[in-house]
């Protein structure tokens, strides 16, 4: 390889215009340099995979440790990566839920997708009454934009909006809005909250 970091990156490029499905030597190559240590080749490397016309399966088999590279950079390459697979990329962003580093990034994708992202809706309801307040927020809002379609989480949906937070309780009004099912529990809740002097929930 070489030392210049600018050279490697244009070989990367170019190799980006290969179909990668025709050499597997530009598919390893390609690989390879998704772990470089300079960023902008790993970034180049992944654009140039997808542009590739490469397997979605080699995708789905690095995205894991593209999700946890310690360079938001080249993590927001990946997850540009994964949106661009559609529904197909629903089971590795489900796995990558299960990561305290990839999750946010994850959840960006699955919202970008929305309703696509139905089968997404049982692991976001299972990690939504363990999560922090931030990721909470996350989960709930990534639940809006499935919209309809999240109706099976409505019962942790609902127990969220008597969250101490009241960042979660916007959240979680929002997400009962866009789902647009209305149960005993979120009818009480709703209505508490409408008598509230916080003028977002009222």
């Amino acid at each position: 390889a070489d030392d210049n970091p600018s050279v490697r990156a244009a070989a990367v490029a170019a190799l980006g215009q290969i179909e990668a499905g025709s050499s597997s030597e530009v598919v390893a190559a390609l690989s390879r340099a998704t772990s470089d240590e300079d960023e902008t080749v790993a970034r180049t490397a992944i654009t140039a995979l997808v542009q590739s016309n490469v397997e979605p399966s080699v995708i789905f088999s690095l995205a894991p440790k593209w999700l946890d590279d310690k360079r938001p950079s080249v993590v927001a390459e990946a997850a540009v990566a994964l949106a661009e697979q559609g529904e197909a990329a629903l089971p590795a962003l489900t796995a990558a839920l299960d990561d305290d580093k990839s999750r946010y990034w994850a959840l960006l994708v699955i919202s970008e997708l929305g309703p696509a992202a139905q089968g997404t809706v049982g692991k976001l309801a299972e990690l939504l009454p363990k999560a922090d307040s931030l990721d909470k927020r996350e989960l709930l809002m990534t639940l809006a934009k499935i919209g309809p379609d999240a109706k099976p989480a409505l019962p942790q949906i609902d127990a969220a909006l008597s969250d101490a937070d009241r960042g979660v309780q916007y959240a979680a009004t929002f997400a009962v809005g866009r789902i647009g099912v209305a149960t005993d529990v979120n009818r009480a809740a709703l209505s508490k909250n409408s008598s509230s002097d916080d003028p977002c929930l009222s």
